[in-house]
C-alpha cells in the first residue's frame, strides 16, 4: 500500500490549525471584548475627557490651601496634615449633585501618596482619613485625583460611577 504525499494546501492546513482555528480565534475574541463592555470592565481603560494627570513634581505644599467644591463641599488642607472640610457629601449617596445631602463639617488628616494609586484602597493622589461622619460612619478613607499645575491645582473624584464621567472637583481658592 503506497501512501500519498500530502499537497501545499493541505500542509498549509495542518500549520494553521485547520480550517476552524481562524473563525473560532475571531469569535472568542469578540465574546470577549463584548463582555468586557457589556459588563463595564472595560470603562477604565478609556479615560473620561475631563481626567487630568497628575503635575509633575507635586509636593503637600502644592496644594495646602482652601478649595470650592462643585457641586457642593469646601475642603481646607492645612500644612500640618489636617483638614477641614464643610458641606462634605453624605457618605450614603451614590453619586453627588447640588441636592445631595452632605455633612456639615467634618476634621480628619491628609497626605499626598507619592504615586496615583498607592498603598491600600487608595486610588487616587489625596489621600483622606476623615473623622466622625455620622453615628454610623466613624471614620472614612477615601482618596482624591489631582489635576492642573503645580501652582493651580484642582482635586476632583467621581461623582458616582465612573464609567459616567462625571465628577466632584474642587478648585483651589487663590
Amino acid at each position: 500500500m503506497q501512501i500519498a504525499e500530502p499537497t501545499a494546501s493541505a500542509e498549509a492546513e495542518i500549520r494553521d490549525g485547520g480550517p476552524m482555528r481562524r473563525p473560532f480565534a475571531t469569535l472568542s475574541a469578540v465574546l470577549l471584548v463584548s463582555g468586557f463592555l457589556s459588563t463595564g470592565c472595560m470603562g477604565r481603560y478609556f479615560p473620561c475627557p475631563e481626567e487630568g494627570k497628575r503635575p509633575e513634581g507635586l509636593t503637600s505644599q502644592d496644594l495646602v490651601g482652601s478649595y470650592e467644591g462643585s457641586p457642593l463641599g469646601t475642603l481646607t488642607l492645612n500644612a500640618d496634615g489636617t483638614l477641614v472640610a464643610t458641606d462634605w457629601p453624605h457618605p450614603d449617596e451614590h453619586s453627588v449633585t447640588a441636592d445631595s445631602s452632605s455633612i456639615p463639617e467634618v476634621r480628619g488628616t491628609w497626605k499626598l501618596a507619592s504615586a496615583r494609586g498607592e498603598g491600600d484602597f487608595n486610588f487616587g493622589d489625596v489621600v483622606l482619613e476623615l473623622g466622625k461622619m455620622t453615628e454610623r460612619v466613624t471614620g472614612l478613607h477615601t482618596s482624591l485625583y489631582v489635576k492642573g499645575s503645580r501652582k493651580n491645582p484642582q482635586l476632583y473624584d467621581y461623582a458616582g460611577d465612573p464609567d459616567i464621567c462625571e465628577f466632584h472637583d474642587f478648585t483651589k481658592n487663590n
